[in-house]
C-alpha cells in the first residue's frame, strides 16, 4: 500500500509462497531478498515457519551467544536482524530465549546506522519491543515504542507500516484504528489481516 495504491499484500503472499516452496534456499547463508520474506512472515503471523528458516541461518552462520558475540552482532546492522527476528519468533512461540531480548533489541536500535532503505527494520525492531511489552502487561512501555515506530513510518511515508501500526495501536483507540482502516480502504486488503 503506497501512494500509487500498490497491493503489498500480494508481495507478502508471494514471498510467503517462496519461503514454503524453497525451504533449502537458506543453505548458502543470508542474502538480501530473504529479509523481506522474514518481514512477510511476521505480518502473516507465521512464526513457526519464521523460526525454522531462521534456525537454518543460525546454523549456517554458527552464531555464538556470548557477550562478545552479541556486541559484535549489534554492529552488523542488517546481518544482526536474523538473530533478533529469531529471538522474537522464539518469544512468540513460547520458546526459551538465548539472551535478554528487550535489552538486546534496544541496543540494536541505539547502534543501528541507517540509510533510508533501512528504516523499515528500525520500525520492526520498535514494533517487536512494543509487542513484547504489550504481551508482558506493560502498556505504557509498549506505547513509547509504538510512538517511535509510527514516527518513522510517517517520516519515511511507509503507508503500509503506518496503517498496520495505527490498527494495532497499544491503547486500542478506535479513532486511531479507524484512521488505519481508512488508509487501506479500497486498496484490496482484507482488514482482518491487519489485526494482530
Amino acid at each position: 500500500l503506497d501512494k500509487k495504491g500498490d497491493n503489498y499484500w500480494d508481495m507478502i503472499m508471494k514471498n510467503r509462497t517462496l519461503a514454503y516452496n524453497y525451504q533449502g534456499y537458506l543453505n548458502n547463508g543470508l542474502v538480501e531478498f530473504e529479509l523481506p520474506i522474514m518481514v512477510s512472515l511476521i505480518f502473516v503471523r507465521d512464526f513457526t515457519l519464521l523460526y525454522k528458516l531462521l534456525e537454518n541461518i543460525e546454523q549456517t552462520y554458527k552464531y555464538k551467544y556470548t557477550n562478545d558475540g552479541i556486541r559484535q552482532l549489534l554492529n552488523m546492522n542488517q546481518n544482526s536482524l536474523p538473530i533478533l527476528f529469531l529471538e522474537y519468533a522464539k518469544y512468540k512461540l513460547g520458546k526459551q530465549l538465548s539472551f535478554d531480548l528487550p535489552t538486546t533489541i534496544q541496543n540494536a536500535i541505539n547502534n543501528y546506522s541507517t540509510s533510508f532503505d533501512d528504516f523499515q527494520y528500525l520500525i520492526l525492531l520498535n514494533w517487536f519491543l512494543c509487542d513484547y511489552h504489550l504481551m508482558g502487561g506493560k502498556p505504557d512501555e509498549a506505547y513509547l515504542f509504538w510512538c517511535n515506530a509510527i514516527e518513522i513510518t510517517k517520516f519515511a511515508e511507509y503507508d503500509f507500516y503506518t496503517a498496520y501500526l495505527l490498527i494495532n495501536n497499544p491503547k486500542k483507540d478506535t479513532d486511531i484504528q479507524n484512521e488505519g482502516f481508512q488508509m487501506i480502504d479500497g486498496k484490496g486488503f482484507k482488514s482482518e489481516l491487519f489485526l494482530m
